[in-house]
């Protein structure tokens, strides 16, 4: 229900399933009822999260959205501003500028922000170990990962995970 919910709230339909079919593997490991509660919470939570995150203003072009949708549904593949510039049908160069002038930041900083996002679920909804993380969402290494990682929020994925 939960992920029928989702997709209702904008979330899109490939990554709601995916996040459902990663907390039906967790709850396939569980031992007991409390820990089954534990992450059907957290499953709601994170379901929310992404579902208010999905939300996107509405003053921005349709490439711009089509790009943010793209790169939201593919965190966990090794995608380059090219390929999203070839999904929309546009030259890199000229949706890398459009997207610089209308959010304000650089296309490939939002990819490496929603591959960290996706890292911070994983770290706080599963077991998932930092080799499974990084290479579910294709970082060239485990190093490469926690390095990126620390340097966008101060922390270790390890101390992250500590800390929740």
């Amino acid at each position: 229900m939960a992920t029928r919910y989702a997709i209702e709230g904008g979330l899109d339909i490939e990554s709601a399933y995916q996040l459902s079919d990663i907390y039906i593997q967790e709850s396939e490991k569980l031992q007991n009822t409390k820990d089954l509660y534990h992450l059907q919470y957290n499953m709601l939570l994170d379901f929310a999260r992404r579902v208010a995150q999905a939300q996107i203003p509405h003053d921005i072009t349709s490439d711009i959205y089509k790009s943010i949708q793209y790169i939201k549904q593919h965190t966990n593949h090794a995608i380059s501003t090219s390929d999203v510039a070839t999904y929309v049908g546009k030259s890199r160069s000229y949706l890398s500028r459009c997207f610089k002038k209308e959010l304000g930041f650089e296309m490939r900083e939002f990819i490496m922000r929603c591959k960290l996002e996706e890292a911070k679920s994983l770290l706080t909804y599963t077991t998932k170990s930092l080799s499974e993380i990084s290479s579910y969402l294709c970082f060239s290494s485990q190093a490469y990962f926690q390095n990126v990682f620390k340097k966008k929020y101060g922390i270790t994925p390890n101390e992250y995970r500590k800390q929740l």
